[in-house]
């Protein structure tokens, strides 16, 4: 019933936990937390919604539906391709999580690390340890080892000396590969002195050759335009000299079979060394996964997750990763060409998902 949920305030999230256990019982139904200014300070709080386990809603029939995997991937051996559940609503017991790590669960849910698999993690973490009451710092470095097992990170773009690299950003329109594009020119020709040349295949988007070209002239890098296969490989040959060739895309949208023909047909023309699929990682779980499907045939090798900082937490990107398994490449954390482009390591997200205690 909707009058059995009450609202507890602490300092920390083990007080708040603490409350909800003394006046709720064990099996308290957690519905929702966040942090919200404490009354007459200038500090923060946490605050829990909660009820008695019979108060507890009913889980959502289609939280229980499995995620497809792309085609052509195996199944995750990280076992993060179970059922996701947004929501923390639910017991330690029912997620077999030991009430005295429930703290550090209910941490990862709250940096967006879907329910399902925010339990795995802490289960498969702290069982090796093989203690009854470890040490806090103990369990945090466990959880986020178990955190860099989880997460396929690529790397960045692997630029050798000897032969152009010839790297295509692709992605639907709104994705930001342009910007992305831009940053990586940015941090390959500016900071690590690289020869970099950028090639345009945006052929359909108004102004989109001119936009580029504007970055390429203040990056200071050559470029090309090709909007038929001829094109692309004269523009390829013109280029050879650069150590790497950013390939930019027009964005496809999924139904749109035609223009996807066409950049089937440019990409084969340019044979790029890597494809990078760009998606926004506020987009919805179900688009994401549609895109990567549609992608696919492109020969689509990584992942750039764009729009970083408009998302709750850090662990949107296990989430993604878990059911498109594609190794990330890049992160972007912002507007900013380039500093707001971030080479994915598996140690440094393990880190942003579940920052070192202060």
């Amino acid at each position: 019933m909707i009058s059995d949920v009450r609202t507890f305030r602490a300092a920390t999230i083990s007080a708040a936990l603490a409350r909800v256990k003394r006046e709720l019982g064990p099996d308290a139904v957690l519905l929702g937390t966040r942090m919200r200014p404490s009354a007459g300070t200038d500090r923060e709080e946490v605050e829990i919604t909660a009820a008695p386990p019979a108060a507890g809603p009913p889980r959502p029939a289609a939280a229980a539906a499995t995620s497809s995997p792309v085609a052509g991937n195996p199944p995750s051996a990280s076992g993060v391709d179970e059922p996701l559940n947004p929501s923390p609503a639910v017991t330690p017991r029912t997620r077999g999580v030991p009430e005295s790590l429930y703290p550090f669960y209910l941490e990862l849910v709250q940096n967006e690390v879907a329910a399902r698999i925010a339990a795995r993690i802490v289960r498969q973490a702290v069982g090796p340890l093989n203690q009854t009451t470890p040490d806090p710092a103990a369990i945090r470095a466990a959880l986020r080892t178990q955190l860099e097992r989880m997460i396929p990170a690529g790397g960045g773009v692997e630029v050798a000396v000897g032969g152009a690299r010839r790297i295509a950003l692709v992605g639907p329109p709104g994705s930001g590969k342009t910007t992305t594009l831009a940053k990586l020119a940015a941090q390959l020709g500016l900071r690590q002195k690289r020869r970099v040349a950028i090639l345009s295949l945006d052929r359909h988007r108004l102004g989109g050759h001119e936009q580029i070209r504007r970055y390429a002239e203040i990056i200071g890098v050559p470029m090309a335009e090709a909007e038929t296969a001829a094109q692309v490989r004269a523009a390829c040959e013109a280029l050879a000299s650069a150590e790497a060739i950013l390939m930019d895309t027009g964005g496809v949208a999924l139904r749109d079979q035609p223009r996807r023909a066409q950049l089937v047909e440019l990409l084969a023309a340019a044979q790029p060394d890597e494809t990078h699929l760009v998606l926004p990682a506020s987009m919805s779980a179900a688009a994401q996964q549609r895109a990567a499907e549609a992608f696919a045939p492109l020969g689509v090798s990584r992942l750039v997750l764009t729009g970083l900082d408009e998302a709750v937490g850090f662990g949107v990107v296990l989430n993604v990763l878990g059911r498109l398994r594609l190794p990330v490449s890049y992160l972007t954390t912002g507007p900013r060409v380039p500093q707001d482009l971030l080479e994915a390591c598996s140690r440094r997200l393990a880190e942003l998902i579940l920052p070192p205690q202060r």
